[in-house]
């Protein structure tokens, strides 16, 4: 194993715990998802998700629509995550 290898599977294990610990404590799954989102340095994507999550803040819950769009958006997350980290679904997606 590389040494960037190492490194890589020690901050997906970070970011895995901080996502879980979101899911947990405070039922953030939208934050989450942009923690997540945020590994992949995919400013649009990002971007999505913080409306959706602005959208929220300001009606006060999730709509059936807003749900099932950030759930489509994540859907293309956990693709590309699976693409570039091999450690992906053990660490962020077991967390989601």
């Amino acid at each position: 194993m590389k040494f960037t290898d190492m490194l890589e599977s020690q901050s997906l294990e970070k970011i895995g715990q901080k996502i879980a610990k979101l899911i947990q404590d405070s039922n953030d799954h939208n934050q989450a998802s942009i923690e997540a989102a945020t590994l992949l340095k995919d400013k649009k994507t990002i971007d999505a998700l913080k409306g959706i999550q602005s959208i929220h803040l300001y009606k006060g819950s999730m709509s059936k629509y807003l749900t099932e769009l950030r759930n489509d958006i994540m859907d293309k997350v956990h693709t590309q995550g699976r693409k570039k980290f091999k450690d992906w679904d053990e660490n962020i997606y077991q967390n989601l």
